[in-house]
């Protein structure tokens, strides 16, 4: 269990941190998290960058919960080299509940970014949604430089982002 990273303080009290739960910054070539919770993460539930040593890549994240984001984070889960020196690939999101609880967010429901440049798209796969992503982080993740595929996903609320996904 991965939680109350930050939790209760503003960004302001951060100190220029950036709390995320858990935060993978480069150099990764394999990496598997299965059965685990993420609850009251101060900014994102977890960040995935290509940063500091090099690329982040061939990452699974599977089985999970994620609950009670903070009412001030932006985007939930960030999974991005986009403004990075190095890039990410073959990211995998699948068979998770992700139930930020967070209406009040500057984006409500904190969706996933998926900015990915790497040449094997981040895929995000049979998942239930507390909501659906809006559709600007659908339209500008799926199409192209980032290419994130979305399948066979359940939406408590919203639209299904991809050609592929079904309520």
């Amino acid at each position: 269990t991965f939680h109350d990273s930050f939790w209760g303080k503003t960004p302001e009290q951060w100190g220029g941190a950036h709390p995320d739960c858990l935060e993978i910054d480069g150099y990764v070539g394999s990496m598997t998290i299965h059965d685990s919770t993420f609850v009251r993460c101060g900014d994102s539930f977890i960040g995935i960058y290509g940063d500091l040593g090099g690329p982040t890549e061939n990452v699974t994240i599977e089985r999970s919960l994620f609950v009670d984001g903070a009412p001030y984070g932006f985007w939930g889960i960030q999974i991005t080299d986009d403004g990075h020196p190095y890039h990410c690939s073959g990211i995998v999101f699948r068979d998770n509940v992700y139930h930020p609880n967070s209406p009040n967010a500057p984006m409500p429901y904190t969706p996933i970014r998926t900015a990915c440049s790497g040449a094997v798209p981040t895929q995000v796969t049979g998942n239930d949604f507390q909501v659906g992503p809006n559709a600007f982080a659908c339209s500008v993740f799926t199409a192209a430089p980032w290419n994130t595929v979305w399948d066979r996903n359940r939406f408590e609320v919203g639209d299904p982002c991809g050609t592929n996904a079904r309520v």
